[in-house]
């Protein structure tokens, strides 16, 4: 987003130099239009001088040469004063053409004279709005961007900060948390014996049921032994009797 905005900064200055190169070209342009503007001054002054001594001479033509030469020709009868007679009026009907041009060529001059101040002056409008955008639009966009950049960088920071805050409100309630929960089972572990007493029921628990059952195997094992005992001297007894049978018996035999 900053570099967008840059981007625009750098956009409003390419476009503020655009600005002053069309005024520039605007002013130029009317300083060309003044030297037309004087020129088409000049050709209608001379205008009217050429048309001015168009009608002295279609005048004199109509009042005096060709009145004179008509005149003549009639008392000469001569076909050379006929054809004079003829020439002055083609010659007047000629100038009076060139007359009429000068005079439609002077309206257009007049014309012309309204529209060059036209064109100068709505050129000199448009420069002058040109000139007032770039001493104040211009200046206004680059602040609004600067102002925009400002704000931008401003809520990154906020941002940045509230990002900040965040973890350390985190952190403290985890360590906070931690802290509870490590200081209970040290607490407990402090309080807490060596050894359980459940453990030492346990203990002595089966402490004496082993006594009991291995003073139980024991007696058990004596009256096994003593049955033995008994089993065996039986055993023995039986055996020397039948022993003493048997020898008892060889003798008799022998």
């Amino acid at each position: 987003m900053t570099a967008k905005y840059q981007k625009i900064g750098a956009q409003i200055d390419k476009i503020a130099i655009k600005l002053d190169k069309e005024k520039n070209g605007l002013l130029n342009d009317n300083v060309t239009l003044e030297q037309l503007y004087k020129k088409n001054k000049d050709y209608f002054e001379a205008l009217n001088i050429y048309i001015a001594a168009g009608e002295v001479k279609m005048e004199d033509l109509q009042k005096n040469a060709i009145p004179k030469a008509i005149q003549t020709a009639e008392v000469s009868q001569s076909q050379m004063d006929v054809q004079i007679v003829n020439d002055l009026k083609q010659f007047l009907d000629r100038l009076e053409k060139r007359t009429h041009d000068l005079r439609l060529t002077r309206q257009m001059t007049i014309q012309q004279a309204p529209q060059i101040r036209l064109i100068q002056n709505t050129n000199q409008a448009l420069a002058e709005k040109i000139q007032s955008s770039i001493h104040t639009a211009i200046p206004l966009w680059k602040n609004q961007v600067a102002i925009a950049l400002t704000l931008l960088r401003q809520k990154d920071a906020v941002t940045a900060q509230r990002q900040v805050s965040q973890t350390t409100n985190d952190l403290m309630r985890k360590n906070s948390e931690m802290l509870k929960i490590s200081a209970i089972e040290t607490a407990k572990e402090n309080e807490r014996g060596v050894i359980d007493i459940e453990t030492l029921k346990q203990t002595q628990q089966d402490l004496i049921e082993t006594l009991e059952e291995t003073l139980k195997i024991q007696q058990e094992g004596r009256i096994k032994r003593k049955e033995a005992e008994k089993e065996l001297s039986l055993m023995e007894n039986d055996l020397k009797v039948k022993l003493l049978n048997i020898h008892q018996q060889e003798q008799q035999l022998h």
